[in-house]
């Protein structure tokens, strides 16, 4: 929910007045992204690895390109390639992150 609100509000956070960053928005596709692929490789990890590394970027990539359509449709935003290319990277490397520290994890037992 919070990743639609972010990515499918008429105005996206370049309009922020407090936020001069350059590139801010493919920052928060990458971290909403990221964020997001860490709880689906968690919620779906009682699965072989395949499966879980299968579902989160399948997801990841699905709701990319969802919302990168969607926004083509919505009064004053655009869809853009380089969103959905910071989407799948954040995608990436959050499941990247966590299936790193889950064999980390297991190790120790």
């Amino acid at each position: 929910m919070i990743i639609l609100f972010f990515t499918l509000s008429p105005k996206g956070p370049d309009s922020l007045p407090l936020i001069d960053i350059p590139h801010f928005d493919k920052i928060g596709h990458f971290g909403l992204f990221f964020i997001l692929s860490i709880f689906l490789f968690l919620a779906v990890s009682n699965t072989k690895r395949k499966i879980t590394w299968l579902v989160t970027i399948c997801y990841c990539t699905f709701l990319g390109v969802l919302t990168e359509y969607v926004q083509t449709k919505i009064e004053g935003r655009t869809g853009d390639i380089m969103d959905f290319i910071a989407d799948m990277l954040g995608g990436i490397c959050g499941a990247l992150l966590i299936s790193y520290i889950n064999f980390q994890h297991r190790e120790e037992f």
